[in-house]
């Protein structure tokens, strides 16, 4: 039960983050599904944590700092119960796809977890990849991979 609610957690600040990407970037005629919702909240998060890099490292406190904040540019009328309902179960889905799932990613140690490490402990560095050329092929899914490292969730 313990996994389920770090995954439930994440699904609900990424569906925030769409909501506020919703609201303060998009037209206000623009209706988007909750899938929808969600990805854009993932995809805007991960674009905040690569421009939060150039500055600052993506550290447990900041990362933490950006997830509490973004509880108060929501309001409670923008999330619905059909909302909440839609966070509930695809968080079910993804926690039974993650505990049935069988594949083993060796590639994960030597490319993604030493990258987004880096990440959580420095700002951007700048020619990274001529110090081994493994992090030259970075994707922005590390960058929500580093934010995801807070207080609230705790994964690394």
């Amino acid at each position: 039960m313990f996994f389920f609610g770090k995954i439930l957690v994440t699904n609900i600040f990424f569906f925030i983050f769409g909501k506020i990407f919703q609201k303060y970037f998009l037209n206000e005629k623009t209706s988007l599904h909750q899938s929808e919702t969600a990805i854009f909240g993932a995809v805007f998060l991960s674009f905040l944590a690569l421009l939060l890099n150039f500055f600052f490292p993506l550290d447990k406190i900041l990362n933490s700092i950006v997830i509490i904040l973004s509880l108060f540019f929501i309001h409670s009328s923008l999330i619905t119960k059909k909302d909440l309902q839609f966070v509930l179960i695809s968080s079910i889905l993804t926690f039974i796809i993650i505990a049935y799932s069988n594949i083993n990613t060796p590639d994960a140690g030597l490319y993604h977890l030493p990258y987004t490490q880096i990440l959580n402990e420095n700002k951007l560095i700048v020619g990274l990849s001529n110090l081994h050329s493994r992090f030259g092929h970075i994707s922005i899914i590390q960058y929500l991979s580093a934010i995801n490292y807070n207080l609230v969730t705790n994964v690394e």
